[in-house]
């Protein structure tokens, strides 16, 4: 079987992980540069964060839009944000298992 063959179905899985959850865990912003953080739940219950790093600004009709591109000027405030939503991101995933292992009933040894 050809890589061809193989990526369609891959590819759907993934949008498929990803649209169950359509409301971002959070985004951070720090001035036209944002990070969007998503949780997803792969199909074994295990879950996971990507993340969407935007740059805003206003086209020649005056509309808001938003690139994936950066320039040398953004980048430090994408860092910054991309160290944050990192942070955050750990925080969400740190946070349940400790809650749940407060839970539990300690082992005696």
């Amino acid at each position: 079987m050809t890589e061809a063959a193989l990526s369609p179905p891959l590819k759907q899985k993934r949008r498929t992980a990803m649209s169950n959850n359509n409301k971002p865990l959070d985004t951070i912003r720090f001035g036209r540069v944002s990070v969007t953080i998503w949780e997803n739940q792969t199909p074994e219950g295990k879950v996971y964060h990507s993340f969407t790093p935007a740059r805003t600004y206003t086209d020649a009709d005056g509309k808001p839009k938003s690139t994936a591109s950066f320039g040398r000027s953004d980048l430090l405030s994408l860092a910054e944000a991309l160290r944050e939503a990192y942070s955050k991101s750990l925080t969400a995933k740190v946070v349940p298992e400790l809650k749940a292992k407060k839970g539990k009933p300690k082992k005696e040894v």
